[in-house]
């Protein structure tokens, strides 16, 4: 995952813990490398610190299944190659090769966008090696709003918006995340904390 390397810059590095729940405070059984099944990657619900050093509760990409063209597309040429061996070495080898090339471009595309709930705020960072980011603190946040659509949203695929009350649209928005409507209620849940505190 992608929480096991970052930390502090010096001293021990804080512990990473992956959980099979979808809330922050990783409720529920534990286990090193759990997979969510709805989604079919591992789950990206961890508890670390990140660099500012502040508490990271969650960070995650686009789920899987926003790719499912290419997934299609991916399985498709597979079997193709799979059935062509019969006639030629050369087009399983092709069938083999394409959607490798496939799925490659969908991580790409997928490790783009990166999401991060932590304390105090929420984030959205786009590229690789030019990365940019926009974020907004969660005490600022005034409205969340969770849109789905289609086969997606009935398995719990959405995107979370969060706005603030000096703009007029979303300042933050999480892309196609696994339990959409549940991130909403954890961060409501953090905005209470913090005005109880």
């Amino acid at each position: 995952g992608a929480g096991g390397a970052g930390g502090g810059a010096g001293g021990e590095e804080p512990g990473v813990r992956v959980s099979e729940t979808d809330d922050f405070a990783g409720g529920g059984e534990e286990e090193e490398g759990g997979v969510d099944e709805a989604a079919g990657e591992p789950e990206v619900i961890i508890d670390e610190v990140d660099g500012a050093g502040e508490r990271v509760l969650y960070r995650g990409h686009p789920a899987w299944v926003s790719f499912w063209r290419g997934l299609l597309v991916s399985g498709v040429l597979l079997v193709a190659g799979l059935v062509g061996w019969d006639f030629s070495g050369w087009l399983l080898f092709g069938g083999l090769v394409v959607a490798l090339l496939v799925y490659g471009h969908m991580v790409f595309m997928r490790s783009m966008r990166e999401y991060l709930v932590t304390e105090r705020r929420v984030e959205v960072i786009h590229g690789l090696i030019s990365k940019s980011s926009e974020e907004v603190r969660v005490c600022d946040i005034r409205a969340i709003n969770v849109r789905k659509e289609g086969v997606k949203g009935l398995i719990g695929v959405g995107s979370v918006e969060f706005a603030s009350a000096g703009s007029d649209g979303s300042d933050v928005v999480f892309e196609d995340v696994m339990g959409a409507h549940r991130l909403k209620e954890n961060v409501r849940r953090l905005q209470d904390k913090a005005a109880a505190g």
